[in-house]
């Protein structure tokens, strides 16, 4: 069972991803591939922020499956993060490489620390 919840959590995240990326790439006027960073930036916070709501509310083992393994997992992507890192040196963009993958890894890993503050705020306040 977990593996079908899996399974259409990974292909809506796949999905909303595509349209972000598509719709902020279409917008930007940068080299930066500023789609997958704003995509994994607002990952990161969602992985924060229902991290600390698992950790206070009972929620059902699929649901926090569908929502952090298939759909965050489907919607944040390493992957092409790599590729278009590796694009930007293949192109001598020697600059926006090393800020790519400089700002991705900070700025991830605060979107994840503020996502865990809100998801504390949040539960307090239902509290």
């Amino acid at each position: 069972m977990n593996y079908i919840v899996v399974f259409i959590g990974g292909g809506l995240g796949s999905i909303c991803r595509y349209f972000i990326s598509l719709i902020i790439n279409k917008y930007s006027n940068i080299i930066f591939p500023l789609g997958t960073f704003s995509v994994n930036l607002f990952g990161s916070f969602l992985i924060g922020l229902f991290f600390q709501i698992f950790q206070n509310i009972i929620v059902p083992l699929e649901l926090r499956i569908l929502i952090t393994i298939g759909f965050l997992g489907g919607f944040t992507t390493f992957s092409s993060f790599s590729l278009e890192s590796i694009n930007l040196l293949r192109a001598s963009e020697n600059k926006y490489f090393l800020i790519n993958i400089f700002i991705h890894n900070i700025a991830c890993f605060l979107f994840t620390i503020v996502g865990i503050y809100c998801g504390k705020i949040l539960i307090k306040s239902f509290r």
